[in-house]
């Protein structure tokens, strides 16, 4: 490993990263299947984006729980109703030790990537990790 903050690999921005986190929601999209997708995928946190594909928010496990706890009938609910607007996003050229100091600042579980305003992808923790000490995506298994 280099130094902290210091990429093993040489990758210094977000657009080196291979994410694993690929998913994103419309807003006008199914609550229920968002529900459903970030329980089976073991994922706190999913973007939500508009007709142009710009990110419009997130939806994470607290807002979800928030809906549930209300009363609310998530198949009755759409993506927007459940995300929260307010939310950090990047570019590809942020480097990597930026995009750390945010994930711990703000207290972040993924952050999408835009380009041109479009969310192209979102980099969680385990990516940085990756990315950060040289291990590749089939190093878990």
């Amino acid at each position: 490993m280099n130094l902290p903050g210091m990429s093993a690999t040489g990758y210094d921005t977000v657009g080196d990263i291979v994410a694993t986190h690929m998913l994103r929601y419309h807003t006008q999209g199914d609550a229920s299947v968002v529900v459903m997708d970030i329980l089976s995928n073991h994922i706190p946190v999913a973007p939500v984006v508009d007709d142009e594909g710009h990110l419009a928010g997130i939806i994470d496990e607290v807002e979800i729980l928030d809906a549930l706890r209300k009363g609310r009938d998530i198949g009755q609910l759409k993506a927007e109703d459940l995300m929260k607007e307010d939310c950090t996003s990047v570019t590809e050229m942020t480097s990597i030790s930026e995009v750390v100091t945010r994930f711990q600042e703000e207290e972040l579980q993924i952050i999408p990537v835009v380009r041109d305003g479009q969310v192209i992808k979102s980099v969680t923790r385990h990516d940085l990790i990756r990315a950060m000490t040289g291990a590749g995506l089939g190093f878990e298994k």
